[in-house]
């Protein structure tokens, strides 16, 4: 079994903890510990899993990296057994020691420089919420994996968030992706709202801009999410985030935004013109079309793919552009029709 070395001297006291919401990540969570390892931070910190119940190897590995104390940092387990992320996180947070939480997911991958940018940048007072530049990556080689990346990548496919966009400073924004956050934030709202299954990140980002605390999207470092890889994958995601992000519209109609609305009325709209004015119909599914393939195109990965690749990439833009908003815009109406229930699984 591997021991920890004690150091020489009193320890510093622990200035952050990483927070992880996990469940089913038997492929990627042990990537993420290794990212996190490989950090440039010096200073101590640790890092807090909560494990939502997985059904495949995640708690074994988990366990035995505890076990083997396998890292330079205090790896602690918690269990999470409404197995939901706002309540992992809530858990995760609860059990945290340090000032400043950074929250991770468990499909990503993390520069070297990534604790220490974000670390110094509420330490330096950017923000007291701030959040790094979100960059889509493919979970494989396939022509369908890479074009769902490129498309989330896209200012087409993501309504130009700041988070998801190229700035070049630190930029004021109502909800950051990926947020850290001083310990004191979550105390003073109240925490992640357990109620909601998705979209739990905006919700408590909003809830802080109201409650005063500035909220800002950096332009660096740069935090590799994982992509879904196939169009079932996506549709089931953009669902997802359509029902949830009506739940929290009626829960907060001053937050709805321009980027919301048109993918929401453009659904019926579409619906409605097919049906009654079918040639300008056709000249607007051509125009969204061509936008879509202009947009995989536009990213670096396809652009500079070889030409093979580019065709089925643009081919299959129409595709992944249409489940990343009519899906979205669809469980949004189902979403304001029929509730979601709390305390549900989280698919």
């Amino acid at each position: 079994m591997k021991k920890e070395a004690t150091p020489a001297g009193p320890q510093k006291p622990i200035r952050f903890t990483v927070v992880i919401p996990c469940r089913n990540e038997a492929h990627t969570i042990a990537a993420v510990l290794a990212d996190l390892e490989r950090q440039d931070c010096p200073e101590l910190f640790e890092v807090i899993v909560a494990e939502g119940r997985s059904e495949d190897a995640t708690r074994d590995l988990l366990e035995k990296m505890v076990e083997n104390r396998a890292f330079r940092f205090s790896l602690r387990l918690v269990d999470n057994p409404d197995k939901s992320i706002p309540s992992g996180l809530n858990r995760a947070v609860s059990a945290a020691t340090g000032e400043y939480i950074v929250r991770i997911d468990a499909h990503a991958r993390l520069p070297e420089h990534y604790l220490r940018m974000m670390t110094d940048a509420l330490a330096e007072g950017a923000g007291d919420v701030v959040g790094p530049q979100v960059l889509n990556v493919p979970n494989s080689s396939s022509a369908t994996a890479k074009t769902i990346a490129a498309m989330l990548n896209s200012r087409f496919g993501n309504g130009g968030t700041p988070s998801r966009s190229s700035i070049a400073r630190p930029t004021p924004v109502v909800h950051t992706v990926m947020s850290c956050y001083r310990r004191a934030v979550w105390k003073a709202i109240g925490g992640y709202n357990e109620s909601l299954l998705s979209n739990e990140d905006y919700e408590f980002d909003y809830r802080a801009s109201r409650a005063g605390f500035s909220i800002v999207s950096l332009p660096r470092p740069i935090f590799q999410l994982i992509a879904r890889s196939s169009l079932w994958e996506l549709a089931r995601q953009r669902w997802r985030y359509g029902k949830w992000k009506a739940e929290v519209l009626i829960l907060h109609p001053g937050s709805l935004r321009l980027r919301q609305i048109i993918p929401i009325l453009f659904l019926p709209a579409t619906i409605w013109l097919a049906a009654t004015e079918l040639p300008l119909a056709s000249m607007l599914v051509a125009i969204y079309c061509g936008i879509a393939g202009y947009s995989v195109l536009n990213d670096p990965s396809i652009r500079d793919a070889d030409f093979s690749l580019k065709v089925k990439c643009v081919a299959m833009s129409p595709v992944v552009a249409a489940i990343t908003h009519f899906v979205w815009s669809a469980g949004a109406f189902y979403g304001f029709i029929n509730r979601p229930k709390p305390n549900r699984n989280n698919e």
